[in-house]
Protein backbone atom coordinates (compact mmCIF):
# COMPACT_ATOMS: atom_id res chain seq x y z
CA UNK A 1 0.00 0.00 0.00
CA UNK A 2 1.69 2.89 -1.24
CA UNK A 3 2.21 5.85 1.53
CA UNK A 4 -1.06 8.38 0.14
CA UNK A 5 -3.24 5.29 0.13
CA UNK A 6 -2.34 5.20 4.17
CA UNK A 7 -1.96 8.44 4.81
CA UNK A 8 -6.05 8.70 5.50
CA UNK A 9 -5.88 5.64 7.76
CA UNK A 10 -2.79 7.46 10.06
CA UNK A 11 -5.33 10.43 10.29
CA UNK A 12 -8.81 8.47 11.20
CA UNK A 13 -7.67 9.07 14.78
CA UNK A 14 -8.69 12.59 15.08
CA UNK A 15 -8.09 16.38 14.65
CA UNK A 16 -4.95 16.79 15.86
CA UNK A 17 -5.12 17.07 20.42
CA UNK A 18 -5.20 20.78 21.53
CA UNK A 19 -1.96 20.84 23.12
CA UNK A 20 0.56 19.23 20.92
CA UNK A 21 4.21 18.89 20.59
CA UNK A 22 6.38 20.99 18.10
CA UNK A 23 7.10 17.11 16.79
CA UNK A 24 3.50 16.28 16.73
CA UNK A 25 2.48 19.40 15.22
CA UNK A 26 5.37 19.17 12.37
CA UNK A 27 3.71 15.26 11.31
CA UNK A 28 0.44 17.07 11.34
CA UNK A 29 1.44 19.56 8.61
CA UNK A 30 3.62 17.61 6.83
CA UNK A 31 0.45 15.19 6.18
CA UNK A 32 -1.75 18.39 5.31
CA UNK A 33 0.73 19.61 3.07
CA UNK A 34 1.04 15.84 1.44
CA UNK A 35 -3.04 15.70 1.22
CA UNK A 36 -2.44 18.88 -0.81
CA UNK A 37 -0.38 17.95 -2.89
CA UNK A 38 -1.83 15.01 -4.02
CA UNK A 39 -5.01 16.64 -4.83
CA UNK A 40 -2.67 18.70 -7.16
CA UNK A 41 -1.69 15.73 -8.86
CA UNK A 42 -5.72 14.02 -9.05
CA UNK A 43 -6.72 18.02 -10.46
CA UNK A 44 -4.20 17.39 -12.99
CA UNK A 45 -5.23 14.42 -13.77
CA UNK A 46 -8.68 15.58 -14.04
CA UNK A 47 -9.70 12.86 -11.41
CA UNK A 48 -12.34 15.32 -8.93
CA UNK A 49 -13.80 12.57 -7.26
CA UNK A 50 -10.31 11.77 -5.76
CA UNK A 51 -9.87 15.43 -4.73
CA UNK A 52 -13.67 15.96 -3.18
CA UNK A 53 -13.67 12.32 -1.08
CA UNK A 54 -10.42 14.12 0.22
CA UNK A 55 -11.72 17.69 0.93
CA UNK A 56 -14.50 16.32 2.75
CA UNK A 57 -12.05 14.02 5.10
CA UNK A 58 -10.27 17.40 5.84
CA UNK A 59 -13.33 18.82 5.76
CA UNK A 60 -14.40 16.80 8.99
CA UNK A 61 -10.72 16.89 10.51
CA UNK A 62 -10.86 20.47 10.37
CA UNK A 63 -14.22 22.07 10.37
CA UNK A 64 -12.39 25.55 10.74
CA UNK A 65 -10.14 25.58 7.65
CA UNK A 66 -11.85 28.35 5.37
CA UNK A 67 -9.55 27.02 2.24
CA UNK A 68 -10.94 23.78 2.95
CA UNK A 69 -14.35 24.31 3.06
CA UNK A 70 -13.85 27.03 -0.24
CA UNK A 71 -11.86 23.85 -2.25
CA UNK A 72 -14.36 21.62 -1.49
CA UNK A 73 -17.31 23.99 -2.49
CA UNK A 74 -15.78 25.10 -5.29
CA UNK A 75 -15.07 21.79 -6.28
CA UNK A 76 -18.62 20.21 -5.89
CA UNK A 77 -19.94 23.16 -7.82
CA UNK A 78 -17.54 22.70 -10.95
CA UNK A 79 -18.50 19.16 -11.32
CA UNK A 80 -22.47 20.17 -11.47
CA UNK A 81 -23.13 19.74 -7.43
CA UNK A 82 -24.60 23.49 -6.89
CA UNK A 83 -26.34 22.57 -3.82
CA UNK A 84 -23.68 20.38 -2.49
CA UNK A 85 -21.11 23.32 -2.57
CA UNK A 86 -23.62 25.85 -0.79
CA UNK A 87 -23.75 22.91 1.66
CA UNK A 88 -20.49 22.80 2.60
CA UNK A 89 -20.40 26.71 2.58
CA UNK A 90 -22.90 26.97 5.05
CA UNK A 91 -21.49 23.90 7.21
CA UNK A 92 -18.30 26.26 7.42
CA UNK A 93 -20.22 29.21 8.81
CA UNK A 94 -22.76 26.55 11.03
CA UNK A 95 -19.24 25.67 12.57
CA UNK A 96 -17.69 29.01 12.41
CA UNK A 97 -20.58 31.49 13.23
CA UNK A 98 -17.54 34.11 14.73
CA UNK A 99 -15.75 34.10 11.13
CA UNK A 100 -16.11 37.59 9.82
CA UNK A 101 -15.39 36.22 6.61
CA UNK A 102 -17.85 32.78 6.20
CA UNK A 103 -20.33 34.24 4.06
CA UNK A 104 -18.21 35.33 1.67
CA UNK A 105 -17.81 31.48 -0.24
CA UNK A 106 -21.65 31.07 -0.52
CA UNK A 107 -22.25 34.94 -1.36
CA UNK A 108 -19.23 35.03 -4.14
CA UNK A 109 -21.07 31.65 -5.57
CA UNK A 110 -24.50 33.31 -5.79
CA UNK A 111 -23.22 36.78 -7.28
CA UNK A 112 -21.18 34.96 -10.07
CA UNK A 113 -24.24 33.45 -10.72
CA UNK A 114 -25.78 36.14 -11.30
CA UNK A 115 -28.01 34.99 -8.24
CA UNK A 116 -28.32 38.47 -6.44
CA UNK A 117 -31.33 38.02 -4.35
CA UNK A 118 -29.73 35.68 -2.72
CA UNK A 119 -26.69 36.34 -2.82
CA UNK A 120 -27.65 39.48 -0.44
CA UNK A 121 -29.43 37.19 1.67
CA UNK A 122 -26.54 35.25 2.47
CA UNK A 123 -24.28 38.11 2.87
CA UNK A 124 -26.18 41.39 3.88
CA UNK A 125 -26.65 39.71 7.68
CA UNK A 126 -22.68 39.14 7.55
CA UNK A 127 -21.81 42.95 6.93
CA UNK A 128 -20.14 44.10 9.37
CA UNK A 129 -17.30 46.53 9.58
CA UNK A 130 -14.71 43.25 10.48
CA UNK A 131 -16.35 41.53 6.83
CA UNK A 132 -13.95 41.25 4.29
CA UNK A 133 -13.96 43.63 1.68
CA UNK A 134 -15.44 41.68 -1.19
CA UNK A 135 -18.37 40.94 0.81
CA UNK A 136 -19.25 44.96 0.79
CA UNK A 137 -18.68 44.81 -3.42
CA UNK A 138 -20.83 41.46 -3.61
CA UNK A 139 -23.50 43.81 -1.72
CA UNK A 140 -23.19 47.02 -2.98
CA UNK A 141 -22.63 45.64 -6.81
CA UNK A 142 -25.89 43.29 -6.03
CA UNK A 143 -27.85 45.96 -5.34
CA UNK A 144 -26.83 47.97 -8.26
CA UNK A 145 -27.41 45.03 -10.36
CA UNK A 146 -31.13 44.61 -9.24
CA UNK A 147 -31.28 48.49 -9.41
CA UNK A 148 -31.33 49.38 -5.86
CA UNK A 149 -28.94 52.22 -6.52
CA UNK A 150 -29.92 54.13 -3.17
CA UNK A 151 -29.14 50.80 -1.44
CA UNK A 152 -25.64 50.15 -3.68
CA UNK A 153 -25.15 53.81 -2.91
CA UNK A 154 -24.76 53.60 1.31
CA UNK A 155 -22.94 50.34 1.23
CA UNK A 156 -20.37 51.87 -1.05
CA UNK A 157 -20.13 54.77 1.29
CA UNK A 158 -20.30 52.62 4.42
CA UNK A 159 -17.27 51.03 2.86
CA UNK A 160 -15.32 53.75 1.74
CA UNK A 161 -15.32 54.97 5.19
CA UNK A 162 -13.58 52.11 6.28
CA UNK A 163 -11.28 51.73 3.23
CA UNK A 164 -11.10 55.26 1.99
CA UNK A 165 -7.86 54.81 -0.37
CA UNK A 166 -9.70 51.96 -2.92
CA UNK A 167 -9.99 54.47 -5.63
CA UNK A 168 -12.05 51.28 -7.80
CA UNK A 169 -14.54 51.62 -4.83
CA UNK A 170 -14.55 55.24 -5.37
CA UNK A 171 -15.45 54.73 -8.82
CA UNK A 172 -17.93 52.32 -8.20
CA UNK A 173 -20.13 54.81 -5.77
CA UNK A 174 -19.48 57.40 -8.92
CA UNK A 175 -20.89 55.22 -10.70
CA UNK A 176 -24.10 53.84 -8.89
CA UNK A 177 -24.74 57.54 -8.80
CA UNK A 178 -24.80 58.34 -12.11
CA UNK A 179 -27.40 55.06 -12.54
CA UNK A 180 -29.66 56.10 -9.98
CA UNK A 181 -29.58 59.76 -11.77
CA UNK A 182 -30.19 58.05 -15.09
CA UNK A 183 -32.99 56.14 -13.78
CA UNK A 184 -34.86 59.07 -12.57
Amino acid sequence: MNSVAMLPLLLLGGPAPEVESPRVRSVWVAAYNRINQQSDVWFERGDYPKIIQSLRFQASLYPNDYETASNLGWMLENVQQPEAGRAAYRRYVKNNPKDPDGALMEAQSLFIKREFAKALAVAEPALTDKAHPNLFRIVANAHSRMKNYDKSIKVWERYLKLYPKDLSAVQNLKRAKERKKAAG
